[in-house]
């Protein structure tokens, strides 16, 4: 009991002398102390152990990077892996930042195959990191509260008074095998086009309502590489009930309906070598009326009022308080985020009691869990404060809910302001 007294006091006396870069041992103290929190909030009771694994660093030009011992650069943030399969957790290597970017209670994480999202998201966090060292930012009052809140392990007294959702969709699909049966044939590569990440997002927040059971109308168009594709909305009865959450086998039901959505967002299809199939999720955003925001409301009968918004409109509070408003509804939100490597949508579906938020990537549930959508430190430019923000390009389609007989809320009823000062972004999201 002496020796694990001690051991406290000389990670919390090691913290407070740190110049601002966070050590191994104070970032895997601080993982230690969130997950078991977390997963008491979560999961109702006490994790039956915790043993930590380093298992990635993350630096600004090498990326994710395994922990070899090998560093060239200085770590923007680390990635611990939680006993063999009960999830990860990721540190933020400066303390001038909040300390918890991510985690998951569930699988490890590997560092292979990584959703094409999430990588955008990891970018995002290392960019902003990277900025508050090299302008040497000050440390703010609440950064610093957070990191003594969990170094000290007080991380769960104020749980019983915020609210969370858990997550909402319960299906873990992907874009290639099995869901792209129904996708176009690409002669070159001589195999099947992936379904995209927005049908993907579409199709499992459509099977989340099990909604509709027959569409409306019906839409065609031409492609350069695939002819014509067609699909008649109203002319089909969508099978809900033959839809598993996961798929290790062909299904007609859940092939037709990733068709569809990809046919109604006139979806530029393509193979996983070529970047994939992509298009458009807000008609902010779109050059064509064929995006998801469009497809939900006038081939799916989802409510009109349906809306896509663009995030840097909004200061991070409001931002928050919208996402929350939806999930308190129990309505997923399709979000959306642009980067140097082109557009990437998912389901956002639930929030923990720290501003954390539930990503389901559409990548057959790998690497699922809890981000922060967040400035990781406040005041250098968040949402609403105009060009420079970590979190410009970020979009998200609230509301998403059936027309007939589909949950309750009403509705999302936000403020457009601004809608016409957005420039069209020409790249599709993929």
């Amino acid at each position: 009991m002496k020796k694990l007294i001690l051991f406290s006091l000389a990670v919390f006396f090691s913290y407070t002398l740190l110049a601002n870069s966070v050590s191994v041992d104070i970032a895997e103290k601080a993982a230690q102390n969130y997950y078991a929190a977390m997963y008491k909030s979560i999961k109702k009771q006490a994790p039956n152990q915790i043993t930590l694994d380093l298992a990635f660093n993350y630096s600004l030009s090498e990326k994710l990077q395994p922990n070899n011992g090998n560093k060239t650069e200085s770590i923007l943030f680390y990635v611990f892996n939680v006993n063999e399969d009960d999830g990860f957790v990721i540190i933020s290597a400066e303390d001038r930042v909040y300390p918890i970017i991510g985690y998951s209670l569930e699988g490890n994480f590997t560092g292979e195959n990584l959703p094409p999202a999430l990588d955008y998201l990891l970018d995002q966090y290392a960019h902003e990191i990277n900025y508050v060292i090299t302008e040497k930012t000050a440390t703010s009052i609440k950064v610093k509260s957070s990191w003594s809140n969990i170094l000290k392990g007080h991380i769960s007294n104020n749980f019983k008074s915020i609210s969370a959702v858990d997550p909402l969709v319960s299906t873990t699909w992907d874009q290639g095998t099995y869901y792209n049966e129904l996708c176009p044939y690409d002669n070159t590569y001589n195999q099947l086009t992936v379904t995209g990440c927005v049908a993907t997002a579409m199709a499992q927040i459509m099977k989340f309502w099990n909604y509709p059971e027959t569409g409306t109308s019906y839409h065609s168009y031409n492609t350069n590489s695939y002819g014509t594709l067609s699909a008649n909305f109203g002319a089909e009865t969508y099978d809900w009930g033959s839809m598993p959450n996961s798929l290790n086998g062909s299904s007609n039901a859940v092939a037709t309906l990733m068709f569809h959505c990809g046919v109604a967002v006139e979806m530029s299809y393509g193979v996983g070598a070529t970047g994939g199939s992509s298009a458009y999720v807000i008609e902010a955003y779109s050059p064509t009326q064929y995006c998801a925001e469009y497809a939900y409301k006038n081939f799916f009968g989802y409510k009109n009022s349906t809306l896509g918004v663009v995030r840097e409109n909004y200061d991070e509070a409001t931002w928050i308080q919208m996402l929350k408003t939806d999930l308190d509804a129990g309505r997923p939100i399709q979000y959306a985020g642009f980067g140097s490597g082109g557009g990437h949508t998912w389901v956002c579906d639930g929030y923990d009691n720290n501003n954390l938020f539930h990503m389901n990537w559409g990548w057959s549930g790998s690497f699922d869990g809890y981000y922060s959508v967040n400035e990781l430190t406040p005041g250098i430019g968040g949402a609403g404060g105009g060009s420079g923000s970590f979190t410009d390009g970020q979009q998200a389609l609230f509301g998403i809910e059936p027309a007939n007989g589909g949950g309750g809320g009403g509705g999302a009823q936000f403020d457009l302001r601004a809608y016409s000062e957005i420039s069209i972004n020409p790249n599709p999201i993929n």
